[in-house]
């Protein structure tokens, strides 16, 4: 494993569900994810500089994206829930391994506002500097608010993560929360900052081109009405045989940390 020197581009396991512990214990209390960014900001708080034992020097396996105005522990809940649901096409296949263990605290984690400071002079510029990097490190792509797909941020981010696989087999590769509103169209989606979406214009136009992006959302979106209609949570078989397939390299990297600590 490389040791990646910049914080931006660490990553958590078991601790990103005992942050609502941590926060309390400074005043920071239940929020959506804007009111805890200021209460970041006001603080001088920045997780991965003042909690870094809770971190791993390590890049992602598993990028989140979701809509700022989510509860943050309502989104520590979402996470636990497609882990769990990850899970369970692990414990037939590797039963061997003590797969609850490998959920909770080797599967590393990238959620922004652990990562970027919210102090910093140019926030924006932070974020569009590390998240290419991030994305492309992580094996798997959780979309966790059902308003996400009408948030021009992750949809970007959707489409950065499923960009990797559009020559070979596209399709949809990113597991989605259930109930999801369905794409409106980039035109149509928002931000919080009018800025951003002028930003996020020109990436778009480096970074897909033709009509690639717009078939990456229409898949999700057509996952999505998939939930809605059948009423499962039942997800994209290609999201699945990433998971299944990038738990080999999970189980391997927690044998070899076994192995180490035995030494």
């Amino acid at each position: 494993m490389q040791d990646i020197q910049d914080m931006r581009m660490w990553s958590t396991s078991g601790w990103i569900f005992e942050s609502n512990r941590r926060f309390c214990r400074i005043g920071i209390y239940s929020s959506n994810v804007h009111t805890l960014a200021e209460k970041l900001k006001n603080n001088n708080l920045y997780p991965v500089r003042d909690f870094g034992h809770h971190f791993n020097n390590q890049k992602p396996d598993l990028f989140i994206s979701y809509d700022w105005r989510t509860n943050f522990i309502d989104l520590q809940v979402a996470i636990w829930s497609g882990l769990d649901y990850i899970a369970s096409f692990l414990f037939n296949k590797y039963p061997e391994y003590d797969i609850e263990h490998l959920i909770a605290n080797e599967i590393t984690i990238w959620v922004d506002f652990l990562f970027i400071d919210q102090n910093s002079r140019d926030i924006k510029s932070e974020l569009a500097a590390v998240l290419p990097t991030v994305i492309n490190s992580s094996d798997i792509h959780f979309v966790l608010s059902p308003t996400a797909l009408q948030r021009a941020w992750c949809c970007y981010e959707l489409g950065l993560f499923n960009k990797r696989f559009f020559n070979e087999s596209p399709g949809l590769y990113s597991f989605l929360t259930p109930a999801m509103l369905n794409y409106v169209g980039w035109r149509d989606a928002a931000t919080t900052d009018p800025t951003d979406k002028m930003e996020l214009d020109k990436k778009l136009a480096d970074n897909f081109p033709g009509e690639s992006f717009d078939f990456m959302m229409m898949q999700a979106s057509l996952q999505g009405e998939l939930y809605f209609k059948k009423g499962n949570t039942i997800q994209s078989q290609l999201a699945i045989q990433q998971a299944v397939k990038s738990a080999e390299k999970w189980i391997k990297r927690m044998d070899e940390k076994f192995k180490l600590g035995n030494q």
